[in-house]
């Protein structure tokens, strides 16, 4: 089911994004700005998970690789914020890159998913 304050604006102050973000999944943060801003070049860095793991939300990323990951995300949070939190959808080749980003290894079969499984109408 789709999280109902998807797109949903928000107010929150920079000071407070940048808090949130000590307490956020690098990974998992980095797929959803692809879809903030529709680049897919934050799964195509050197900033990357090195694995999948249900204990370890950072994937094995270095503190350092996540602090720059944050310093990074917060201007770009802030741009989404700013103009009216519209995400941006993905085509299926972003969407596999994006899977394979977080798994950290190919996810092929999950891109062969319908976008209208994803997307809200």
């Amino acid at each position: 089911m789709r999280n109902p304050h998807a797109g949903e604006p928000f107010d929150t102050s920079d000071e407070d994004i940048a808090a949130a973000l000590q307490d956020v999944s690098i990974p998992t943060l980095m797929l959803s700005l692809v879809h903030m801003t529709g680049d897919p070049a934050w799964v195509r860095g050197a900033l990357r998970p090195k694995y999948a793991s249900p204990v370890d939300f950072q994937g094995g990323m270095s503190e350092a690789d996540c602090a720059e990951a944050r310093a990074r995300a917060l201007p770009a949070i802030a741009a989404f914020r700013d103009a009216g939190c519209v995400a941006h959808p993905l085509s299926h080749d972003v969407l596999a890159e994006v899977m394979d980003f977080v798994a950290a290894l190919p996810a092929e079969p999950l891109a062969s998913l319908p976008t209208s499984l994803l997307y809200k109408s």
